[in-house]
């Protein structure tokens, strides 16, 4: 690792990640959500963040089980943000507010499908579907030259 990326806001990004994350994960899984816990934080040491990314996924997925409690979604936002802390990306600060307003988005989806008959959760697919279908076709329009931007 390139001791330059140790400053950038995506390493910050990273810690405050691992600080969600891997108390997350010892909270749910106890001894198996540590030792998720202290793969996560190696990978995010010595391997890109991708790698992190997925032991903190992986171990989610393994020390919870149906129905999930809300410390699930804490650790999932965690979870995210490990994804995006990749110091060797720059990303913008647009880029940031994109991120977070999909958090935002997902986590009041969650909240309506946990609060409403299958009909809330029905909508919120289409509508989910329906904005990421406009934004790929704005995407391509903006890529072909169809849209100035």
């Amino acid at each position: 690792m390139n001791p330059r990326n140790w400053l950038s806001p995506q390493r910050g990004l990273g810690v405050l990640a691992l600080l969600v994350v891997v108390p997350t994960l010892v909270t749910i899984g106890g001894l198996p959500g540590g030792v998720f816990a202290a793969a996560v934080v190696i990978a995010w040491l010595t391997a890109p963040p991708v790698f992190a990314f997925v032991f903190a996924q992986a171990g989610l997925a393994a020390v919870t089980s149906p129905p999930y409690p809300p410390i699930v979604l804490v650790g999932e936002l965690g979870v995210l943000a490990l994804a995006i802390s990749d110091p060797r990306l720059p990303l913008a600060a647009r880029t940031y507010g994109i991120a977070i307003g999909g958090v935002a988005v997902l986590a009041g989806a969650v909240w309506v499908t946990h609060t409403t008959a299958l009909w809330g959760a029905v909508l919120v697919s289409l509508a989910g579907t329906g904005m990421a279908l406009y934004g790929v076709h704005r995407y391509e329009l903006l890529t072909t030259g169809q849209l100035s931007g």
